[in-house]
């Protein structure tokens, strides 16, 4: 939001409310509790298509090389495998990099975002980005750590600015792969992001008070 008013010279801030998406705030339900094995990947939750960049292809190529024993690739769940897609991996080599897992519900995907190695953000190859992806919210609930490809000027930070656990880096192969291997090489043993700000009660309380206006 910010940056956007930057760009534009105008306030948006005066003239609107933003409210964030409510993140997957995980809960026991046995019903939706699936298992895999996610250690050492880069987990990506959504259609991957169009979001891989060369950048991240080869930072990502270089670091399965580089140190096969602690990073492993990229798994995406969510991805339609069309032929296209099928096409554009084989033309970058990235067969054996990236596996497109059996798409889920939503519900599912919030206990495999707590099981994965390090949650992937990509956003599109841009200057800078006034969006706030959704799922963010939802990774940042998940207590696992973020890597996030993302223009210099972004909106991540408004709302969780702890440099320990979240690495913004933009479409740069050699941003990548250093973040990658700080990441991977030296994991989070636990995570306990303070989100009370961002929790659904504090949200719908957001959207009252609107209402109430």
């Amino acid at each position: 939001m910010k940056c956007f008013e930057k760009k534009i010279k105008i306030n948006i801030n005066s003239k609107t409310t933003c409210i964030p998406h409510i993140g997957g705030q995980f809960e026991e339900n046995k019903k939706y509790q699936v298992k895999a094995d996610l250690k050492n990947t880069l987990v990506y939750f959504g259609n991957m298509y169009r979001r891989l960049s060369p950048a991240l292809i080869d930072a990502c190529k270089q670091a399965k090389e580089d140190f096969p024993d602690y990073f492993k690739g990229i798994v995406c769940y969510g991805t339609d495998y069309t032929e296209e897609f099928k096409k554009f991996l084989i033309k970058n080599n990235a067969e054996n990099l990236v596996e497109i897992r059996s798409p889920i519900n939503y519900l599912e995907s919030l206990h495999l975002m707590r099981q994965s190695g390090v949650l992937l953000l990509v956003e599109a190859n841009m200057t800078e980005s006034p969006f706030m992806p959704s799922k963010y919210f939802d990774y940042l609930f998940a207590n696992r750590p973020i890597l996030a490809i993302s223009p210099i000027k972004n909106s991540l930070y408004e709302y969780y600015t702890n440099n320990d656990d979240l690495d913004i880096v933009p479409h740069v192969k050699e941003k990548i792969y250093d973040a990658i291997n700080k990441i991977f090489k030296s994991p989070k043993k636990s995570i306990n992001r303070k989100l009370e700000h961002l929790k659904r009660e504090e949200i719908i309380k957001q959207y009252l008070s609107i209402i109430d206006k």
